[in-house]
């Protein structure tokens, strides 16, 4: 190259930077007519196109600039990024390549290949070239973390969205997906903190008030969200999700017609709607519609044959309606997704299906609540029966409890080293596993029995009480997705509790605000459930009453499964476990069922225990 034509390339260069496009493309044309295969004037003069947004032209000079010096990294970059504004991707894709190939250090480069790679719906492959850079760009940060969070990497995704907030703090889409992120991994106070910042930012964004609304369901704080929706509903009458989620205020508010109504307008909307469909099967099964409910699932699932949530309802409404070949045959899809299929176990043993278990040891795990476990380890001796070796793993309040379970079952306790085993399998699918029909539940109690020391302990302290010996427990646990439904206010429970002749014990452990005063006024109810310590205390205790009357909790299934006569106060929309139209309960013959007549009726229900107890 001559020195005057280095010169004009310099020139033409200062030219650019100070963006006098004109000029340049002058100096340059004319340096062409002299030198047409000048490889930096045919590149400069690309890049004078680009500059003026004419990308064609733009393309044609880079592309022949590279024809005669493939090896530059610049104009290749240049030329990469003319074609991604032409969305010509497949071709950019290839160009960033070659940049990359010439220089892997091109963080630039990097960056915009991922862009690229995303039009091209090469997800992955974006993902593997954004992360690989360090970046304060918040349209790759936006784009990184949708990526890594359809990639099921939440943690790395809530990171991008930290950052783009920190830049950028009046972001209101960062702090909407935030949110979101948050809402994926069940953090929901904090997701919802999360969307009220976006709302302050942006506080007509239908989509932010929809999510803080979807939050405050989760959150169980459904008199909020319910004013929420209907806002929703009022400015967009037309998207079928604002009235599901109508729908699922109002069902959890017990307003079930007025449910019903709402997933019904939703699916007028969109009939596939897999939000609709289960919401619809669930206020059916509420209002008792228990075929007509199976009937929408059914219709779900042919629409989303791979979808949990609604298989898994599917097994709730054949279950409560007393099908459990069906019910625990679907209740299996409850491992694919939520919270119990995100804590799925993996171990490299084999699962057990059934197999012979002679000289075999089985291991069975929990996934659910304390009441579950006492229910479902009644399988335990058959299993044992079958020559197998078994061990259990169970919360620790329940663990010396369970060690009275027959088989000689060794029992550890959640979070201990496993020993070794030959099969696994989750304790709830046991009934699915041996093919447990209304007939055939495994229905001898007492399974379970108190430790004799602790009952006399227990015995000696209830020595002065006159009367029947009656336990009471009026509610579960406070986060309990239905404990709204099935849990009562001590006030309303202790009207049942005048009864002469009768002196009731506490087997509460949790009081709600204003429990303690009101049972302290009680001179009839004695409390001792400071000194319990776990199940085995609890048992001990219930072994040495003559009767328990509890709300669907643990309580009911350890007295259940100890034999003790237990009343057990349910909902009109009960769990799936006490199914329909019956007093009595197979899984528990001591047990009688004290059912709503209407969905929120516990004024019913009190006055039937109370005339029950009189009767005593």
């Amino acid at each position: 190259m001559s020195g005057n034509a280095l010169a004009t390339l310099q020139t033409a260069i200062r030219l650019l930077q100070s963006g006098k496009t004109d000029d340049a493309s002058r100096l340059l044309a004319d340096l062409l007519k002299k030198e047409p295969n000048n490889a930096d004037a045919l590149a400069l003069t690309g890049l004078a196109h680009a500059q003026s947004n004419r990308n064609e032209d733009a393309a044609r000079f880079m592309s022949r600039a590279l024809a005669i010096n493939p090896r530059h990294p610049a104009t290749q970059f240049n030329y990469a990024n003319v074609l991604r504004k032409l969305e010509r991707w497949a071709d950019a894709e290839q160009a960033f390549a070659r940049t990359l190939a010439l220089k892997p250090d091109h963080a630039e480069a990097r960056r915009q290949r991922g862009h690229v790679l995303f039009e091209m719906k090469r997800d992955a492959d974006a993902l593997a070239e954004l992360d690989r850079i360090a970046t304060d760009n918040i349209q790759s940060l936006t784009l990184r973390a949708k990526l890594r969070f359809n990639a099921d990497r939440a943690a790395d995704a809530f990171a991008d969205y930290e950052r783009i907030v920190a830049l950028d703090p009046r972001n209101w889409e960062a702090w909407n997906n935030r949110g979101i992120v948050l809402d994926h991994v069940e953090r929901y106070d904090e997701a919802l903190k999360s969307y009220d910042r976006a709302i302050a930012i942006a506080p007509d964004d239908d989509n932010v008030l929809h999510n803080r609304g979807a939050a405050l369901i989760c959150l169980l704080r459904y008199a909020e969200a319910l004013p929420l929706f209907e806002r929703l509903i009022a400015s967009d009458p037309d998207r079928a999700d604002n009235w599901s989620c109508h729908g699922l205020a109002l069902a959890s508010l017990m307003r079930i017609d007025e449910a019903l109504a709402s997933f019904e307008k939703g699916l007028s909307l969109d009939g596939t709607s897999s939000r609709a469909l289960n919401g619809k099967g669930m206020a059916l099964v509420a209002l008792g519609r228990i075929d007509e409910a199976i009937a929408v699932y059914e219709e779900a699932a042919r629409l989303h044959p791979n979808d949990p949530m609604t298989l898994g309802n599917l097994a709730f409404a054949h279950l409560v309606g007393g099908n459990f070949k069906d019910g625990f045959t679907h209740y299996e899809w409850r491992r694919k997704d939520g919270p119990i299929g995100k804590s799925q176990r993996s171990y490299p043993q084999a699962e057990w299906f059934g197999e012979d278990l002679s000289g075999k040891t089985l291991f069975l795990h929990p996934e659910q609540g304390l009441g579950d476990v006492v229910q479902f380890a009644r399988f335990v001796p058959l299993l044992a029966a079958r020559g197998a070796r078994i061990i259990v793993e169970t919360p620790a309040v329940l663990a010396t409890l369970l060690a009275t379970l027959d088989g000689n079952p060794t029992i550890i306790r959640s979070g201990d080293a496993l020993p070794p085993f030959d099969v696994h399998a989750p304790l709830m699918s046991l009934a699915h596993k041996l093919g447990t029909t209304l007939e055939t539940i495994p229905s001898q109690v007492p399974y379970l029995r108190a430790d004799n020391d602790k009952r006399a302990a227990w015995r000696e302290k209830l020595a002065p009480l006159k009367g029947k010996r009656v336990g009471i427990c009026w509610s579960g646990h406070r986060i309990h997705r239905n404990d709204h439904a099935r849990s009562i206010a001590f006030s309303t429970f202790a009207t049942a509790l005048d009864a002469q002749g009768i002196s009731f014990v506490s087997l509460q452990r949790e009081l709600r605000d204003g429990d303690e005063a009101h049972l302290n006024a009680r001179a009839n109810i004695a409390n001792w459930m400071n000194d319990v310590a776990d199940f085995a205390d609890t048992a001990a205790l219930i072994a040495e009453l003559d009767l328990v009357v509890t709300v669907d909790t643990s309580v009911a299934h350890v007295a259940g499964a100890l034999g003790i006569p237990t009343w057990i106060l349910i909902t009109a929309a009960p769990d799936w476990r006490w199914l329909r139209d019956r007093d009595d309960s197979p899984w528990y013959p001591a047990a009688r069922l004290f059912r709503q007549p209407s969905l929120g009726d516990w004024d019913s229900v009190i006055a039937n225990v109370q005339s029950a107890l009189r009767a005593l």
